[in-house]
């Protein structure tokens, strides 16, 4: 076996391993969903992505959106999370 395979499957390790690039979904909460929109079209620019709308809290005060996307890297995909999730209609990015 060689070390490549055991780091590619080694069940001790807490990280996923992911092959980039990939699909990838983000959740993305807020009060308004229409800010919550443009907020993630700001972030997001000429990228190409997909929102849909996923949940709403009982009392419809909270939205939840999936935005799909591709993401190139690791590090591509930690940037739009905290872009994202440091626009002011967002409350929580999962």
């Amino acid at each position: 076996m060689t070390e490549t395979y055991k780091t590619m499957f080694d069940l001790n390790s807490h990280k996923p391993i992911i092959v980039y690039p990939c699909r990838w979904t983000y959740a993305v909460m807020g009060k308004d969903e229409e800010a919550i929109r443009a907020a993630i079209a700001m972030v997001m620019l000429s990228r190409e992505h997909q929102i849909r709308l996923s949940k709403e809290s009982a009392g419809a005060k909270y939205r939840s959106l999936h935005v799909d996307t591709v993401v190139q890297s690791e590090a591509d995909r930690d940037e739009i999370f905290h872009s994202i999730r440091n626009q002011p209609a967002v409350s929580m990015v999962l």
